[in-house]
């Protein structure tokens, strides 16, 4: 999975079309979702849980 978050800051600013983001707002755009994706994966795996029960 930290390969995946890492390839849109990369699209962003090597101006990579991927996804259906043929433009630079496009990308800068999805830039803004990543942290929402993310505690998307960690919560729907039962990751988020287990990090917490940790500390």
């Amino acid at each position: 999975m930290p390969a995946a978050y890492g390839s849109p800051p990369h699209q962003y600013a090597k101006r990579i079309s991927a996804f259906g983001l043929d433009t630079d707002t496009k990308r800068f755009v999805r830039l803004f979702f990543q942290p929402v994706l993310m505690g998307w994966d960690l919560w729907s795996t039962g990751a988020w849980k287990a990090l917490r029960q940790q500390a």
